[in-house]
């Protein structure tokens, strides 16, 4: 695992990002301080009109005409909420053996943590850790809990709650894939686990940003501070990328699956 970050953002990073004029090009970046403008609720789909940019209702009728909804539906078990000392983020998790549970969030999210974070699950279980590895590169780490701390014990019966909970869809398949233009779906647990889903485009699929000193995706997309850390999903669900910032003009930086694959060595 790589070093610790050198310098972590508190709550949504917010930058200002040059134009790019092609794929997968260069492109330099200024952090603006944390006063500047926040994108605001009814920017949303100024954009954009290929998808329903809306808060997801947990509708019956499951279709494409809500896919953040959906993914609400079928994903919420791989969602987690992260409380580190005054700052809630959102995290995802990413593997899973006998040992260990392997969740991933966004670095600048544990910026004032103290001795311990607290992890909550979609069904309301509260585990405490404190086992951190972070990416050099990039704003992102991995919270390790034993698999044992998911098992609760009481007089009369045992519960297993990592029986509950699922990983998320690792593939570089799906980063190789997505391009420019194609529907994706945001997903945090600010008000709580996986409560918070919005469905948006990629703007570019690979650009570099001298802010992170790497390569990430930008996308079209609503968020809000909170949904740090939290996932960018494609259409079928798959995990693209870790939601890590916001720009002035409401353009979300997300680290990329091939990223998260690389650090978690899968």
């Amino acid at each position: 695992m790589k070093a610790k970050l050198k310098i972590l953002v508190v709550g949504m990073l917010m930058f200002c990002l040059t134009a790019c004029n092609k794929e997968k090009e260069e492109t330099h970046t200024e952090i603006s301080p944390p006063e500047t403008k926040v994108t605001k609720t009814e920017e949303i789909g100024s954009r954009q009109e290929l998808a329903a940019i809306a808060p997801a209702d947990r509708l019956e009728g499951k279709d494409m005409d809500n896919p953040a909804g959906m993914l609400q539906e079928s994903s919420a078990s791989v969602m987690v909420q992260i409380l580190a000392g005054n700052l809630k983020g959102s995290g995802v998790i990413a593997y899973s053996n006998e040992e260990e549970v392997w969740i991933m969030t966004a670095a600048h999210v544990l910026a004032n943590m103290e001795e311990t974070v607290k992890i909550t699950f979609y069904d309301g279980y509260v585990v405490e850790a404190k086992d951190i590895e972070y990416m050099e590169t990039q704003d992102m780490a991995v919270i390790k809990l034993p698999r044992k701390a998911l098992v609760c014990q009481s007089s009369d019966e045992i519960m297993d709650h990592g029986q509950i909970y699922r990983t998320v869809i690792l593939e570089r398949d799906a980063f190789d894939a997505s391009g420019t233009g194609d529907l994706v779906i945001a997903m945090g647990s600010k008000s709580g686990v996986a409560q918070e889903a919005y469905a948006g485009v990629i703007l570019k699929d690979y650009v570099f940003l001298e802010d992170f000193g790497a390569y990430m995706i930008l996308a079209d997309v609503f968020v809000t501070p909170g949904m740090s850390g939290g996932g960018l999903f494609d259409a079928k669900g798959r995990l693209l990328g870790i939601l890590c910032g916001i720009s002035e003009d409401g353009e979300v930086a997300v680290a990329p699956v091939t990223a998260i694959l690389a650090m978690l060595d899968l």
